[in-house]
């Protein structure tokens, strides 16, 4: 948990997968767990929000045929006891109906494999990104992480769309980058981190006395990126755009070499401290 100006912000597990921990410069090279985290966001004037879901049962389902089973023979997931994203909300002592809405940061299958738990919640998501995805065919879309059965089939009807004109070039911190202040307030930009996957954005929570990051993918470990140590091939391979996700990440230093700003990624092993006391 961290707090700043006023945002309460909780990092949650639902669900984990195994791949080599050599796509992120972990220390182990061989099999590791890659945990899929969410966040809560709580605001006495905003109200209360989620960003991504995390994995749930779902996953499986979309995933029980070809060419849609080759995502999980790729990134093997598994879901650990009571940790669907709505049982994970739960025992955090939420109820489902107090939230105002859910933030989708990009759509690749652990981002947004537990949408079907949290039914009803105002859905805030980028939709020409969205759209691009759903023209593809489902090699297509497999090629590119998203499972569209993993998606609400009313989430038009309850999403509230992103808009893609509204997105302006940051300043001072952000200066380098496209954002939307989205509260118009100060207090959460969105931020546009191109290159990992189509529509793929972070939050920037600037405090009176604590800013931080949510990179969410644009790395897989924070402090080899911080280190300018270099993205395995594979790992390049896997990216939208690898040119474009290695000027994110120098885009990144940038800012961490002149604010000294903390960075979490949703993978990264360093973002796990955040959801020990679950």
């Amino acid at each position: 948990m961290t707090k700043s100006m006023g945002w309460t912000v909780r990092f949650h597990r639902s669900g984990y997968c195994w791949q080599l921990g050599h796509f992120a410069r972990r220390s182990w090279w061989g099999p590791s767990r890659f945990a899929a985290i969410f966040l809560t966001l709580e605001h006495p004037t905003h109200g209360n929000y989620i960003v991504d879901t995390g994995y749930s049962p779902a996953f499986f389902e979309a995933t029980r045929y070809l060419p849609e089973r080759v995502y999980r023979w790729l990134t093997p997931p598994r879901l650990d006891t009571a940790r669907t994203p709505a049982q994970v909300l739960v025992r955090a002592g939420y109820t489902l109906n107090q939230f105002q809405g859910l933030i989708l940061t990009h759509y690749h299958g652990d981002h947004i494999g537990g949408l079907a738990s949290l039914s009803d919640i105002p859905i805030h998501y980028r939709s020409q990104p969205l759209e691009e995805l759903l023209q593809l065919n489902r090699w297509g879309r497999l090629h590119h992480g998203f499972l569209a059965d993993l998606l609400p089939s009313d989430i038009r009807e309850r999403g509230i769309p992103i808009v893609e004109e509204e997105w302006v070039e940051g300043e001072r911190d952000l200066l380098g980058f496209r954002v939307q202040d989205y509260w118009k307030d100060g207090s959460c930009y969105l931020v546009d981190l191109p290159g990992h996957a189509h529509g793929h954005m972070g939050l920037y929570i600037r405090g009176v006395d604590r800013t931080w990051f949510y990179i969410v993918d644009a790395t897989w470990n924070v402090p080899a990126m911080l280190a300018s140590k270099r993205v395995p091939y594979l790992a390049r391979r896997i990216q939208l755009d690898s040119k474009v996700y290695l000027e994110t990440q120098e885009r990144l230093r940038q800012l961490h070499r002149a604010t000294s700003i903390e960075m979490v990624a949703c993978h990264c092993l360093e973002s796990l401290r955040y959801t020990a006391s679950e």
